[in-house]
């Protein structure tokens, strides 16, 4: 495997790159979250910020069932909503009435009335029931078929080739080769701040219990029950892999929408207008 994190890490000194533990993220409540630093090395270095910035990072298994288990469940749901729809239009019904609650013998008395054929009907209101229930459905409903597994695979893949630009996935820096290479997630749509001198103090390592949950919640570091969290530098991603993690992060802020040619017309302007100077 490449050689993400640095073999001598700074776990003296917070530095670009940085991996810290205790750390918070939106969803992820109760589970294990990290922070990749993002601050610049100089600004850090010379002390030259108020502030320092991470971006959080959660084991797969949490980014599976949090992330990749709610857009399959959201896209089933609104296929099984553009089914019904496509089969109401046909028999002249408005899609309109997915979304207006209408009572159960109301919505039957609706589809009965227009969709002739018993078994027909039948059918349709075998399928709204399904997508009534989706919402509450077990991620093993999505994934029963070829279908879904293979629409798990498509947001894996996405994942894997960087085509998912709100993720980052990266190796454990703690894992056991021998027991098989696990895998981590950055947040690269999630910002997250502390102090200068929370985050300066990290490399001596804090102990939750010195610390009170104020100080905590205005670092963005995470409260427990038992006050057991230790906060410290874990690890450190290295260079050239952080300024590619950097790169992603930043393209999220910083591309610019504007208006497109209009491409195919353009293209056939200047295929004609190339033709009178070549030929």
């Amino acid at each position: 495997m490449r050689q993400l994190y640095n073999k001598k890490p700074k776990y003296l000194e917070i530095t670009q790159g940085s991996i810290i533990t205790g750390c918070i993220a939106s969803k992820y409540d109760g589970c294990q979250v990290w922070g990749c630093i993002i601050t610049a090395r100089c600004d850090l270095s010379n002390k030259k910020v108020g502030m320092v910035h991470y971006l959080p990072i959660v084991n797969f298994d949490d980014f599976l069932r949090k992330e990749i288990v709610d857009e399959l469940k959201e896209e089933c749901i609104e296929e099984l909503k553009t089914n019904l729809g496509n089969r109401m239009k046909e028999k002249g019904v408005s899609p309109s009435f997915l979304d207006r609650n209408l009572g159960h013998d109301d919505f039957e008395t609706l589809i009965r009335a227009n969709f002739k054929k018993k078994k027909e009907a039948d059918n349709f209101l075998d399928d709204y029931e399904k997508y009534l229930k989706a919402p509450n459905s077990a991620i093993k409903d999505v994934l029963s078929d070829s279908k879904g597994v293979g629409k798990l695979k498509r947001e894996i893949d996405r994942l894997v080739n960087n085509d998912n630009t709100n993720y980052h996935l990266i190796e454990d820096w703690l894992c056991d080769k021998s027991e098989g290479q696990f895998f981590r997630v950055i947040l690269l749509r999630e910002i997250k701040e502390m102090s200068l001198n929370c985050a300066l103090s990290l490399p001596d390592g804090l102990l939750e219990t010195d610390i009170s949950s104020d100080f905590l919640t205005r670092n963005s570091l995470s409260v427990s029950l038992d006050k057991s969290n230790f906060y410290y530098v874990d690890s450190e991603i290295a260079s050239p892999y952080i300024e590619h993690i950097l790169q992603r992060f930043s393209n999220n802020f910083i591309r610019i929408g504007v208006e497109d040619l209009p491409k195919a017309q353009v293209s056939k302007q200047l295929v004609e207008y190339s033709k009178t100077i070549l030929i």
